[in-house]
């Protein structure tokens, strides 16, 4: 029985959450993440979630946990850094991942400054997409790895990246 309940635990999948303005990119990135699916996260399935406004991803981010959120950097209503400030309360909280057309060394150096993960160009590499959310989730599962012995950290993590990491 827990053979079988760690299977279906690791087939379960991690959220990216996408807060942005425009479907266009919630469809792009998606396809992105279908086509990449082994490379990114081996063993999980990978999916997509759109919120349009920092305030609902927000609540989502508190009942759920997701490794990595992609926000617009000229997102109408609450912006990246106010995003940063209400995560990094989280107990694990995620890897924020600054979008923008817009993207050049001022924003990367500010962006990385205070605390986001990266900035991603738009439009969208491919090749970019999968280096920058594959090292995200990479390093996000390892930190859920190092603080796997608190019950607290280990129920903030996903559980697919958890049965990933052989932690579940």
């Amino acid at each position: 029985m827990r053979k079988n309940q760690k299977m279906t635990e690791k087939s379960s999948p991690v959220t990216v959450l996408l807060i942005a303005s425009r479907d266009e990119d919630a469809v792009e990135l998606s396809d992105m993440l279908t086509s990449s699916q082994g490379t990114l996260c081996p063993g999980s399935k990978l999916r997509l979630k759109s919120c349009p406004s920092s305030g609902e991803a927000l609540l989502l981010l508190r009942s759920n946990p997701v490794p990595v959120v992609l926000c617009e950097h000229d997102h109408g209503g609450a912006s990246w850094k106010e995003l940063l400030d209400k995560t990094s309360s989280f107990t694990v909280p995620p890897y924020i991942i600054v979008v923008s057309r817009a993207a050049d060394e001022h924003l990367w150096a500010e962006a990385l400054n205070l605390g986001a993960y990266d900035v991603l160009a738009k439009p969208f590499d491919a090749t970019e997409v999968s280096r920058v959310l594959g090292s995200a989730l990479h390093r996000y599962e390892q930190g859920c790895k190092a603080a796997s012995s608190t019950a607290v950290v280990r129920s903030s993590c996903p559980t697919a990246l958890l049965s990933h990491a052989g932690l579940a």
